[in-house]
């Protein structure tokens, strides 16, 4: 058995989109990888247990694995890679999201404005970006402000 204790640094914790990244790339392990919280351990594969935890910005967790590749599988969950993996993926995917949240706009289309506004805000919280995080909970409270005009 191989085992690290880690402080959770990511804005969000293990929330959603982190917790996701995380059980994907756990999943890509043969060992079976643990979550522990407050002596409370959980599958690391497992998206409700993880969840289950409440893992928050600060939060002490030890991962630990037992199996054939349970060094690298410790190492690795949690990583910067984890990190990296997500960013690239808001980086790629934020002209086709600006491009659909301009058209809901433009057509006052408010439910699905206020839709993709709410999961920018939570998308760049993941990552990093407060600024644009807060600026879209700004629009996200005006589409929904919108939206209570049109009943």
């Amino acid at each position: 058995m191989f085992s690290k204790e880690i402080t959770v640094t990511n804005q969000v914790g293990l929330y959603a989109r982190p917790a996701t990244f995380f059980i994907q790339k756990a999943n890509e392990y043969r060992s079976t990888l643990m979550v522990e919280k407050a002596e409370r351990s959980v599958n690391a594969k497992s998206l409700l247990g993880v969840l289950s935890l409440g893992i928050t910005k600060g939060s002490n967790i030890i991962i630990s694995a037992e199996g054939p590749d349970e060094e690298e599988a410790v190492k690795n969950c949690g990583s910067r890679e984890v990190f990296d993996n997500a960013l690239k993926l808001f980086a790629e995917s934020a002209m086709d999201k600006a491009d659909e949240i301009e058209r809901y706009l433009r057509e006052e289309d408010w439910e699905n404005y206020t839709i993709k506004v709410h999961a920018l805000k939570s998308s760049a919280r993941l990552i990093g970006a407060l600024p644009l995080s807060e600026a879209a909970k700004h629009q996200e409270a005006l589409g929904n402000a919108a939206k209570g005009n049109d009943t």
